[in-house]
C-alpha cells in the first residue's frame, strides 16, 4: 500500500478528481438507498401482510360505515375485521378549542396492526364508546393524561390510554383514536357516503384471493343499491402491502413509486459515472505504474497478485471516500427531504446493523468494480513488454474513449430532460384558465356554524376587500361530484360547484354558448362536459341531472374548459357550475376579491375571522388565492424538475472532471507525437484542431446515443399533461450545443498546452 500512496501523492490531480467523483456519487447513493429502504419498509411493515386486505371502488380505497359488519357476518374466511374513519374535528380542552386529527376504529385494529404500541392503556379501552386514546405528541402538547376529558358537541370523552405516535407507517398520524361506535360517527349512513371508511379484513392463512373477492362482491351486490353501475362499477381489493405504492386514493399515507424509481435510477447512474471516471483514470495511469508492476513480476509476484493488489488498492481508496460520502449524505439529507416534499418516511442516515452491512457491501462492490478492469489490463503485460516498449504501443485507451462517450451521453440526456421540464413548467404556469382568477381568494371554514352573512359583512368592512360572493366549491378547489346519465343513458360523473350570482360574476367564465336561461337554478357546462353528455343545440334537456342536484333545472350555456385543482395534469373533467341563491347553499365557502398586497390581505382576513369566531370552535379549512393554489398543485412537478437539474449538474461536474483529467493524460501521451509533427512543419493551430476534434467526435457520438433516449423519455413525461409543449425539437439542439461547449472548454486548455510544447524539450 505504501507504493500506492506514494503514487497518489505524485499524481495529486488525478487522485483528487477520482475522490471527488466517488464521494459525491456515493453520498447520493447512500441518500437514495436509505430512502428506498425506508419506503419499502413501510410497504412490508405488517408481519401478516399476505393475509390482510382492504376493500373499495375503482381508484378509491374505501367503502361505507356498514360494510365491515356485513363482511364479517357473511364471509367465513374473514378472521377479524376493522375499519378506520379519519377526519378532522374541533374539540374543547378546558376553556380552549383545538383542532385534532381523529381516527375512528375499534380494538381489532391493534390485532391486525400489532406494531402500533401503547405508552399506557390497552386496545380494550375502545370497548366503551365514550373512551378515547390520544397520541404522545397530543398529550405532551396539551398537558393531558389518562383520566382527563375532552368535549365535542356536548359529549364528554374520557382519555383512557396514550398510544405511540404513528410515524413512517401506512396509517396516517392521528391525535385521537375514538371508538367507531361513538357519537362522533352516529350520523354516518351504513351504506352511503362512499370512500371515507377503509375496511381491513384479516383472513385465514391460505385463503384464495379470488374466492375472497367473489364473496365480498356478493356482499356488495346485496347491500349496495348502486353496485355494478356508475361510480361503483365493480369492487376492488388490495392486499395491505399493495396500498402504499398504489395510485388509488385513500385516507392513508402513500408513497410515490415513480419518484422512488427515478431516484434509484439516478443514484445508480451517478455511481456508474464515478466508477467510469475511476476506471478511466486508472487505465490512463497503468502506464505510469508499468515499471513498478514489471519489477514486482520480476521478483516473483504472480499475475493474480497484481490483480488483487489493484483491487485492494481500489477498495481502500473507495473506503476512505465512503467516510466523506457518509458525512456529506448526513448534511444533505434535510435538503433532500425538502425537495421530496417531506415524505412520510423522511430520509435519515442511520447506523443500525442492516445499514452498516449495506455500507460495507456498497464499498466492496464499488471498489472491486472500479479496480477490476484496470487490474486485468495491467496484469496482461509481461516485464519484457515494458522493456521493449510494446506496452506503450498497445495502450490505445479504447476503454477510456468508450467510458467518456457513455458519460457524455448521460449528461446530454439529463440536460435535455431538464430543459424539457423547465419548458413544460413554464407552459403550465401560463395555461389559460378561461375565467378570472386574479386577486380571488377562496375561504372555507368548518366547525359548529356556517359562514353566513355576518362573516361576509365583517370581511366587507376591510379596506383590502373589493367584493364577496358565496360558493360551494370553486375553480382550483373542486370537491363535489354528481352522477347523472348522458343523453343515451350512460352513467357520467360531473364535477360541480354552486355559486351565487355575485361569485358567478366575479369569476367571469369565458362563455362559448349562452342559451338565455334565467339567472338562478341554471347550470353551465364546460365544453368537455357538454360533449360528453351528448347534448347539442337541438337537445338541451337535463331532466336526469335536475332530479339529482339542486339548482340544475335548466341549461344556461357552455363555457370554455377550465383546469381543476391540478393545474396541468390529469384528464379533462366534466365540470358544471350551477348558479343558485346563497340561501339555498349548504355550508358554502366565500369567494373574496382583494386589492393591494396579498400577504396583508390574508392577515386582515384571518384577524376578521377570529373576530367572528366568538366560540373558538370554528376553523379555517381553506384560505388561498386561486392562482397560488395552481402553483401549489404544480409543486410535485417542480420538485422533480429540481431533482433532475441537481442530477444534471452533478453528472456534468463528474464528466467535466473526467474530461479534464483524461485530456491532460492524452495530451501528455501525445506530446512526443506532436513534437515530431511540429519538426516536420506542423503548427500549434493544426495540432490544436486535430486533438480537440478527436474529443468533439466522441461528444457527437454521445449525442447520437443520448438524444434519442431523451426524446423518448420526454414524450413519456409529457403524456400526463393536458396543455403540453409542442415544437420542442430546439431543446435537443440546445442540449447538444451545451454539451459540445462544456466539452470543448474542458479539453481546450490541456490540448493547447501540449500543442505549444517546444519540440526540442519534448524530444530531448
Amino acid at each position: 500500500m505504501k507504493s500506492f500512496l506514494r503514487f497518489l501523492s505524485r499524481n495529486k490531480a488525478y487522485a483528487i478528481i477520482e475522490a471527488i467523483g466517488l464521494v459525491v456519487s456515493l453520498a447520493f447513493v447512500v441518500i437514495f438507498g436509505s430512502y428506498a429502504y425506508q419506503q419499502y419498509s413501510i410497504n412490508t411493515e405488517n408481519p401478516d401482510r399476505e393475509n390482510i386486505y382492504a376493500f373499495g371502488m375503482p381508484d378509491c380505497i374505501g367503502l361505507t360505515y356498514g360494510f365491515p359488519d356485513a363482511l364479517k357476518s357473511r364471509v367465513p374466511e374473514v378472521v377479524r375485521v376493522t375499519s378506520i374513519i379519519p377526519q378532522t374535528r374541533r374539540f374543547r380542552i378546558g376553556e380552549s378549542a383545538v383542532n385534532a386529527e381523529v381516527m375512528g376504529t375499534d380494538k381489532a385494529f391493534f390485532d391486525i396492526f400489532p406494531y402500533y404500541g401503547f405508552v399506557s392503556g390497552s386496545p380494550s379501552s375502545l370497548d366503551a364508546k365514550d373512551n378515547i386514546l390520544i397520541s404522545e405528541t397530543f398529550a405532551a402538547k396539551h398537558s393531558l393524561k389518562v383520566g382527563d376529558q375532552l368535549s365535542i358537541g356536548g359529549n364528554e370523552l374520557m382519555i383512557s390510554g396514550i398510544v405511540k405516535d404513528f410515524k413512517a407507517t401506512l396509517i396516517s398520524y392521528c391525535d385521537i383514536i375514538a371508538s367507531n361506535k361513538s357519537n362522533l360517527y352516529s350520523k354516518l349512513a351504513a351504506y352511503d357516503n362512499f370512500g371515507n371508511v377503509i375496511t381491513f379484513a384479516q383472513v385465514a392463512p391460505g385463503t384464495d384471493r379470488q374466492v375472497l373477492y367473489d364473496k365480498a362482491e356478493a356482499v356488495c351486490k346485496d347491500v349496495y343499491e348502486y353496485y355494478g353501475k356508475g361510480f361503483f362499477e365493480k369492487l376492488k381489493i388490495w392486499r395491505v402491502d399493495e396500498i402504499y405504492f398504489s395510485k388509488d386514493w385513500g385516507n392513508v399515507n402513500k408513497g410515490d413509486l415513480g419518484t422512488l424509481r427515478l431516484l434509484s435510477l439516478a443514484g445508480l447512474l451517478l455511481l456508474l459515472c464515478a466508477i467510469f471516471n475511476y476506471i478511466n483514470l486508472n487505465f490512463a495511469l497503468v502506464g505510469k505504474r508499468a515499471k513498478e508492476m514489471a519489477t514486482r513480476r520480476l521478483v516473483g509476484e504472480q499475475q493474480s497478485g497484481v490483480i488483487w493488489r489493484y483491487i485492494a488498492e481500489s477498495v481502500m481508496f473507495t473506503a476512505v471516500c465512503f467516510v466523506f460520502a457518509l458525512l456529506m449524505a448526513v448534511a444533505l439529507a434535510p435538503t433532500m427531504n425538502n425537495l421530496l416534499g417531506n415524505p412520510v418516511a423522511p430520509i435519515t442516515i442511520e447506523f443500525k446493523p442492516a445499514y452498516i452491512a449495506g455500507f460495507v457491501l456498497l464499498t466492496l462492490l464499488t471498489g472491486t468494480l472500479s479496480g477490476l478492469l484496470p487490474a486485468l489490463f495491467a496484469s496482461r503485460f509481461r516485464p519484457i513488454d515494458i522493456v521493449r516498449g510494446s506496452f506503450r504501443t498497445s495502450n490505445k485507451m479504447v476503454f477510456s474513449k468508450i467510458f467518456i462517450v457513455l458519460q457524455c451521453a448521460f449528461s446530454v440526456f439529463l440536460i435535455s430532460m431538464a430543459l424539457v421540464m423547465e419548458a413544460q413548467y413554464g407552459k403550465s404556469l401560463k395555461r389559460p384558465k378561461n375565467y378570472d382568477s386574479a386577486e380571488k381568494i377562496y375561504m372555507y371554514t368548518f366547525g359548529s356554524k356556517e359562514p353566513d352573512m355576518s362573516l361576509a359583512d365583517i370581511l366587507r368592512e376591510l379596506p383590502c376587500v373589493e367584493c364577496i360572493g358565496f360558493s360551494q366549491g370553486c375553480p382550483a378547489f373542486f370537491a363535489n361530484g354528481q352522477y347523472s346519465t348522458t343523453l343515451d343513458g350512460k352513467d357520467i360523473l360531473y364535477r360541480i360547484c354552486w355559486v351565487d350570482s355575485t361569485a358567478f360574476s366575479m369569476l367571469n367564465f369565458r362563455q362559448e354558448k349562452n342559451f338565455g336561461a334565467p339567472m338562478y337554478n341554471s347550470v353551465w357546462f364546460s365544453q368537455t362536459a357538454f360533449r360528453a353528455t351528448g347534448l347539442d343545440d337541438s337537445h338541451l334537456q337535463i331532466d336526469t341531472l335536475s332530479q339529482r342536484a339542486i339548482g340544475c333545472e335548466q341549461l344556461a350555456g357552455v363555457f370554455k374548459d377550465i383546469p381543476l385543482s391540478i393545474a396541468n395534469e390529469g384528464e379533462r373533467m366534466n365540470i358544471i357550475v350551477s348558479v343558485i341563491r346563497d340561501s339555498d347553499m349548504w355550508w358554502p365557502g366565500l369567494l373574496i376579491e382583494t386589492k393591494g398586497d396579498h400577504g396583508e390581505a390574508m392577515n386582515a382576513i384571518r384577524q376578521a375571522f377570529e373576530k367572528w369566531n366568538d366560540t373558538g370552535m370554528e376553523e379555517i379549512y381553506t384560505l388561498s388565492y386561486l392562482d397560488d393554489a395552481y402553483k401549489d398543485a404544480l409543486k410535485p412537478a417542480l420538485d422533480n424538475m429540481r431533482l433532475l437539474e441537481m442530477f444534471m449538474l452533478i453528472s456534468i461536474m463528474i464528466s467535466l472532471l473526467g474530461l479534464i483529467a483524461m485530456s491532460g493524460y492524452f495530451a501528455d501521451e501525445r506530446a512526443h507525437d506532436i513534437a515530431i509533427r511540429k519538426v516536420f512543419g506542423g503548427t500549434v493551430e493544426r495540432e490544436l484542431a486535430k486533438n480537440v476534434t478527436d474529443y468533439m467526435i466522441m461528444v457527437l457520438i454521445a449525442c447520437v446515443i443520448g438524444v434519442p433516449v431523451a426524446v423518448w423519455a420526454s414524450r413519456k413525461y409529457l403524456e400526463s399533461f393536458i396543455d403540453r409543449i409542442s415544437g420542442y425539437a430546439w431543446i435537443f439542439v440546445v442540449a447538444v450545443a451545451i454539451s459540445l461547449a462544456i466539452s470543448f472548454l474542458s479539453v481546450f486548455w490541456q490540448t493547447l498546452s501540449a500543442a505549444r510544447t517546444n519540440p526540442a524539450d519534448e524530444l530531448r
